[in-house]
């Protein structure tokens, strides 16, 4: 389906009479510079590596440097991405509910990243402009992953609910989630010496990778505001799913 509109966005290119295309020989590379916002998604759909969980709904913002040739743009960008999921009851797919069925604390959790993408474009309107494109980078997560083993009263039909799923502890107790004191009754059962089990809970942090690779894949449009301004909508996949847009000022 995507590729189907992208050549039918090309072909409407064919209409532009010779005398109305730009002087190839008149070109000159230039730079940009702009700043963008995008809204981060991964559904629970596409986390498949889960049988119960929660789904990223977030945001990102970023700054851009272009260098922009003939058909298309080389672009530096950097991005603060806010990336903490709602904490949640984590089961994997296979295993036992009642054994390994996880309260999961996302705390501070954001992604500040670089990457270069080499973005082509074709002109469609002498105001609207095609784009798409790919590109790699690398980024710093930070913040912490808390995780604690839920009881064995949990099932695969309750792994998700979390007024029937959730930790008891023998020294504490009953360990309700979202609760006023369940920070609280969470903080006692930490114990670096002990293991963190179904039938003795002990909240520990995730040992989370330092440094994650950045894929980018998009595809939007830009629209010529002025001669010096641009305004981009744009979607795709940047370790997450993401709709944004953007504004870019032309030396």
């Amino acid at each position: 389906m995507f590729a189907k509109v992208l050549a039918a966005l090309l072909a409407l290119t064919s209409i532009v009479k010779a005398d109305e295309a730009p002087d190839p020989a008149a070109f000159k590379p230039s730079y940009e510079v702009g700043l963008r916002a995008r809204y981060l998604m991964m559904p629970k759909a596409f986390m498949q590596f889960l049988d119960n969980g929660t789904s990223l709904n977030s945001a990102s913002l970023g700054a851009e440097f272009v260098y922009r040739r003939r058909t298309f743009d080389i672009v530096t960008s950097v991005d603060f991405s806010f990336t903490s999921l709602p904490d949640g009851n984590f089961l994997a797919p296979d295993h036992d509910a009642s054994l390994d069925t996880h309260y999961v604390q996302f705390q501070n959790m954001n992604f500040v990243s670089a990457d270069v993408s080499f973005i082509w474009y074709r002109d469609i309107l002498p105001w609207l402009e095609l784009r798409w494109g790919l590109g790699v980078g690398l980024g710093v997560v930070l913040g912490d992953v808390l995780i604690t083993n839920n009881s064995t009263n949990c099932t695969a039909a309750t792994a998700g609910d979390q007024t029937k799923c959730y930790p008891i502890s023998p020294p504490v107790g009953p360990i309700m989630l979202n609760q006023k004191d369940t920070e609280s009754k969470l903080k006692q059962t930490e114990d670096p010496k002990k293991t963190d089990v179904a039938q003795d809970p002990h909240r520990h942090k995730v040992d989370v990778p330092p440094v994650l690779p950045v894929v980018n894949a998009l595809f939007g449009v830009r629209f010529k505001f002025h001669k010096h301004v641009s305004g981009q909508l744009e979607m795709g996949f940047r370790d997450a799913f993401f709709l944004g847009a953007g504004v870019h000022y032309l030396f």
